[in-house]
């Protein structure tokens, strides 16, 4: 006959009349194991998870050295093939992978009979391609701000900021978003040129706002309100965007409608 043992379990401090010697259940018995197992107490702790070993973040998985920020970085990376190349010359690194020369020893070397060009030249017709795409477009452009200045009167220091603010000002007044309306609703809404309805849809001026500007020498938004020629309907069109750039008077086409 089994031995009946009356105390206090050892895990829940319950009195108990049974044959458990230590544990009123299996369920405390079980209890109590589990606790022995755990963590540090568990014989075949190794420390816990492992931290990263560039930032010490801690790892979801034992196996793993470093985090998912750090994995494939650099000489991690399945694609590593060397990093950035250095200069042959000075051993200076580079920014790009496919160069192989520094930018101030590539000056150095590429002088005189070792540069490329060394002993070529420009044919005519490359010669009059430049020439049309405008080279000397910078002086050009000196020129027109110093007229337009002069005939303003205004200075030439505040002619670029004084024609692009004025612009601005007055596209974002009330007159402008009404003008702006009143041209979509007489064109329903379609462009003028390949009757598409809808889409992105923008108003030329047939007559550039620029020009009107300098013709009735408008300096201020009130000046702008007074003027009849500025929101004429009929100086307006609906054009969508592709053919509004073919335009003869899209962004600096003005200047031409000008002359």
């Amino acid at each position: 006959m089994n031995k009946i043992y009356q105390k206090n379990c050892d895990y829940c401090q319950k009195y108990y009349e049974g044959e458990g010697k230590y544990f009123c259940s299996k369920s405390c018995y079980f209890n109590n194991q589990i606790g022995k197992f755990i963590g540090k107490n568990n014989s075949m702790w190794k420390g816990g998870k492992p931290k990263c070993l560039d930032c010490n973040k801690q790892l979801s998985h034992y196996s793993s050295k470093y985090c998912r920020n750090h994995a494939g970085v650099g000489k991690r990376s399945s694609q590593w093939s060397g990093g950035l190349p250095n200069c042959k010359f000075c051993t200076k690194k580079l920014s790009n992978r496919d160069s192989n020369k520094c930018l101030k020893c590539w000056n150095k070397i590429n002088i005189g009979k070792n540069h490329n060009f060394y002993g070529k030249h420009h044919s005519q017709k490359t010669k009059d391609k430049l020439k049309i795409i405008g080279i000397n477009r910078f002086k050009n452009f000196e020129e027109r701000i110093k007229r337009s200045a002069q005939s303003l009167k205004i200075p030439l220091e505040q002619w670029t900021e004084f024609r692009t603010i004025l612009k601005e000002q007055i596209r974002k007044t009330q007159e402008y978003k009404i003008w702006h309306k009143k041209i979509f609703e007489r064109d329903n809404y379609i462009c003028q040129f390949c009757n598409q309805r809808g889409g992105k849809l923008q108003v030329d001026h047939i007559k550039p706002l620029s020009i009107i500007l300098k013709e009735n020498t408008i300096k201020t938004i009130k000046e702008a309100a007074n003027c009849k020629e500025l929101w004429n309907i009929n100086n307006g069109r609906t054009l969508c965007e592709q053919c509004h750039k073919q335009t003869d008077t899209y962004l600096s086409g003005a200047l031409k409608y000008a002359q």
